[in-house]
Order: C-alpha cells, then sequence, then structure tokens
C-alpha cells in the first residue's frame, strides 16, 4: 500500500475533475464518520477531508447517512463525488441512493486512476407547469440531466448513500471527497428556455449544446470509423473455444438435439447449445435499424435540420399528408455511413460486432430480417394483447379464455423461427410486475373469473373439504360456492402462504 504522504500526492495532482455542483451533501469531519458512516465488511479512516475506505472482498458496504433526517434532492438531476483507486487491481464500484434498486451508478477505476461517480436521480414525473415539463414534450429526460422514471424515488427523503464492489475477487482500496448533488432543475425559466434552447437536436439525432469524445459532426467522420472499426474486428475477432452458435467447445459434451434446450447437470440447470456445446446466453438486446425512431410532429423546432424532400435521407422519415410523424436517425446514420447497402452492411456487422464483444445472442426486440440470417442465436419477441389479473396488475390472466388463442394467433406469425436451429426462444411479456400481489388479487375477484374459478380448485385439490380450509386459513366459508362467490381477503399467515404458492 502506498504510504499517506504518497496518497495524498496523487489526490491533489488528480482530483481535479470537475463536478458541477450546487450542493455538498456531507461535510467529510470526523464528527461525521463517527456518527453517520456505517460500514460493514469495510474499514474507513479520515485526513484532510478525504475519506479513505478498505473494503474487503465478501460483500463490503459503506453507507453515507444524511447528518439530517435526510436531505432534499427534488431540484437536483444527479448526485456525484470523487473516487480514487489507491490499490493494485481494477475496482468495480456500485452506488447507489437510498435503497432504490434503479437509482445506481457503476464505475470501472483502474489503479491510480481518478474518476467521478455519478448517479441520476431517477424521480417523479415532473409537473405539467414545471418549465422542463412545459418545454419539452413525450420525453422521459430532459435537458441538465433529470430523468423520471416509472418506478420513482422519493427525491424529497433520501437517507443514505450506498457504496459497494461487484463481484469483487480481492479486497479493494478507495479514497472518496466531495459528495455533491448537481444540476439545478429551476436554473432557467420557462421562457428562458425557449430562447436559448431550441433547437437542441442536430441532423444526427445528438443534443446539440455539448460536445464529447465521439460525438460526430460530419459524415466524413462517420466514414471514416469504418476502417478503424473494421481493423479492431479482424484483430479480436470471437473469444477462442466457441462454436458457430457461442456455446463452450471446450467444455463438457452433452447430447445434440439440433436445437437449444436445458438440461440440469450436477445440481445446476444448463442452456445446452443445438451441437450439445454448454452455451452461457450472453446479448444485447434491441439489435435493430431503427431503436433511434423518434416523433417529430408538434416537436418540430426541437430539431436544427430535417431532409428535404425528395433527398434520399427522406426515405427515413414517416409522412402524412406531407408532414413528418418520424424520423428514424438510426438509419439514416447507417446510410450516411455506408450508402445504398447500408441494410446489408449493417446486419453483417451486427454479427461480426457482437462475436468480437464476446456476446453469442441476440436479445428481445431485435431486428428480425438480421437475426433470420442464422449467423448468431436469438430470442423472438412475440407481443401479443392479454387481460390483466384484476383489469389491473401488469399480469396476464393466463386463465382467461382469450389468452391462450391470441397467443396461438400470434406465434403463427413467427412460423419461420419454429424450427430454425439458431432461435432460443420466445418472449410472450417483459418485466412483469405484481409478485406478492397475484393470489391475493384473485381471492378478491368475482365469481365469473376464470382465475377465481382456477384457485378454488387448486385450494380444494390440497384441502379435503371447507372445513379444512376456514380451520388452516381462520375463515368461516360456509361452502365453496360460498368461497368462489366471496370478494372478501383473508390475510392470515397460511392464507397468504397458500395464495403466494397459488402464484407459481
Amino acid at each position: 500500500m502506498k504510504s499517506p504522504k504518497c496518497i495524498l500526492f496523487i489526490l491533489h495532482v488528480f482530483l481535479s475533475i470537475n463536478i458541477i455542483g450546487q450542493t455538498p451533501l456531507v461535510d467529510l469531519s470526523e464528527t461525521y464518520v463517527a456518527e453517520f458512516v456505517k460500514t460493514k465488511g469495510a474499514a474507513v479512516g479520515l485526513k484532510d477531508e478525504v475519506l479513505y475506505i478498505t473494503l474487503q472482498a465478501d460483500a463490503p458496504l459503506v453507507e453515507l447517512h444524511s447528518p439530517s433526517e435526510s436531505w432534499d434532492l427534488c431540484s437536483h438531476s444527479s448526485v456525484a463525488f470523487e473516487v480514487t483507486n489507491l490499490g493494485n487491481e481494477p475496482v468495480l464500484l456500485n452506488a447507489h441512493i437510498g435503497d432504490y434498486h434503479w437509482n445506481e451508478g457503476v464505475l470501472v477505476i483502474h489503479p491510480g486512476e481518478t474518476n467521478v461517480m455519478r448517479i441520476l436521480i431517477k424521480g417523479y414525473r415532473l409537473p405539467e407547469e414545471h418549465p422542463l415539463a412545459r418545454s419539452y414534450k413525450g420525453m422521459f429526460g430532459y435537458p441538465g440531466g433529470y430523468y423520471w422514471h416509472w418506478v420513482p424515488m422519493d427525491a424529497a427523503h433520501i437517507k443514505k448513500i450506498k457504496l459497494s464492489l461487484i463481484n469483487p475477487k480481492s479486497p479493494a482500496i478507495i479514497a472518496v471527497r466531495n459528495f455533491m448533488a448537481e444540476g439545478n432543475l429551476l436554473a432557467k425559466s420557462y421562457e428562458e428556455i425557449q430562447k436559448t434552447m431550441f433547437p437542441f437536436v442536430d441532423q444526427y439525432g445528438q443534443y446539440m449544446h455539448k460536445d464529447w469524445k465521439g460525438k460526430i459532426h460530419t459524415d466524413e467522420e462517420l466514414q471514416a470509423a469504418i476502417k478503424k472499426e473494421k481493423n479492431d474486428l479482424m484483430a479480436q475477432p470471437s473469444p477462442q473455444g466457441r462454436n458457430k452458435y457461442g456455446g463452450w467447445a471446450l467444455g463438457k459434451q452433452c447430447k445434440a438435439t439440433g436445437h437449444f434446450r436445458v438440461e440440469k447437470i450436477d445440481g445446476r440447470w444448463w442452456m445446452i447449445d443445438p451441437e450439445g456445446c454448454l452455451f452461457w446466453s450472453h446479448g444485447i438486446t434491441g439489435v435493430a435499424k431503427a431503436a433511434a425512431t423518434t416523433i417529430i410532429k408538434g416537436r418540430e423546432k426541437y430539431f436544427s435540420s430535417l431532409p428535404d424532400k425528395g433527398t434520399p435521407l427522406m426515405q427515413f422519415a414517416k409522412q402524412e399528408k406531407g408532414k413528418v410523424l418520424t424520423y428514424n436517425f438510426t438509419g439514416s446514420n447507417l446510410y450516411r455511413k455506408y450508402g445504398e447497402d447500408w441494410q446489408q452492411i449493417s446486419s453483417e456487422l451486427a454479427h461480426q460486432r457482437l462475436r468480437s464483444w464476446g456476446m453469442n445472442t441476440f436479445g428481445n426486440w431485435s431486428d428480425e430480417t438480421t437475426y433470420l440470417q442464422r449467423k448468431t442465436p436469438y430470442t423472438v419477441s412475440v407481443n401479443f394483447p392479454w387481460p390483466k389479473v384484476g383489469g389491473k396488475l401488469k399480469f396476464p390472466n393466463v386463465f382467461h379464455p382469450n389468452y391462450k388463442s391470441n397467443l396461438e394467433k400470434t406465434f403463427e406469425k413467427h412460423a419461420v423461427t419454429w424450427e430454425d436451429d439458431y432461435c432460443i426462444g420466445y418472449f410472450v411479456d417483459n418485466e412483469l410486475h405484481g409478485w406478492g400481489s397475484i393470489g391475493r388479487t384473485v381471492q378478491t375477484l368475482p365469481a365469473e373469473d376464470n382465475a377465481k374459478v382456477e384457485l378454488m380448485n387448486y385450494l380444494s385439490d390440497k384441502y379435503d373439504n371447507i372445513e379444512q380450509l376456514n380451520s388452516a386459513w381462520n375463515s368461516d366459508f360456509k361452502s365453496w360456492k360460498v368461497f368462489l362467490n366471496s370478494t372478501k381477503a383473508i390475510t392470515g399467515k397460511t392464507a397468504v402462504s397458500d395464495l403466494l404458492e397459488f402464484e407459481k
């Protein structure tokens, strides 16, 4: 370990990264560290307003609590702090605002490196009268950094900031300081935004008012990247020891069936590829050529320029009665880069890139024409309308009579993939919610709901008669028919356990 004198020199030289912060969150003093810094599998020390942290390899955790009851971060867009890696190995640092799963930052810090950990505040949707919400329509995030989330955090009552390591193999030593709340959501009035911010999207679909490494300024820059990428792909074509599906060719050989399947081996479930090799699916969702399609109509002033009518780039505009409704910036940039053969070239490159990056799967919502080239295993998105449990939970009522028929009709549209050995499987939904409350919701549904009937059948199979159910649930149903017609919620321990089992 470096001496304290050497450590302080490193901090003095390298901790010069500018954090655009308005509000300091903590005063790193001996009193604060003693009273408000909590650790598990970690040790901390303080010198000259720098917090030195030694993190063990076994699930370390450091929590910096608010010196008051909580921080109010409603007017800010992010939390940031400076961090230096004082060890000899790279550190994969994880930081959370409070206990909110979605509000996290991840940073790789190499030995001797200093960087800024930044965590976006993913809060509630701003009210319509807010200057940002009034100015920018149909957007999840706004210039300045604010991002509203469908599972928002309560930014007005943040109690702590948590630091941990992701899959540590060895202990780590870091130094942190300057914990700041960044951004000011009310820095500009509505009138100021209208005068100074529009347009803010350039012809490539990029934000106009800032520059960054890799930002495209001309078509020539796009085309210059072709040779650079070609050399990189040739130098790093694919990890060694993979078969054509990306399976582990040098590993245990299982039965080859010509299709993907699963098998339990030595107590663990594995995916097996068509050739019988162990397969670890590692990929990207949305491998597509229209990912950056955005709404134009009603937001024309957002854009610095759109293609003229009759020009090749207008093929990427969806029009109605002479008005541009949407524009596909992904496609137009690929056209600028590769020319008339942009679709074929970009599809082929998608396969090459994933192999070079050590990946072997096209995830959900990927481009059909690309994955049907049969060069990379893929999954298929099967989207179809389904009724919700109780009409409100984001979870399908699989017992509804329309569920199976709608699913089968939609599957017919993907018949070309049914026997394809590169097809791993199908997504029939995404990010389902309501786990833990599905059974409880079903028990309050009316008797004519198919899910309620199935719940009664499940319970009547488990309990020989209604008296046994009443004894276990501490309920007073006179018969199974009375249970079926009841919309009363029974919340006893055994009832909740049975309802959770029904969900499975």
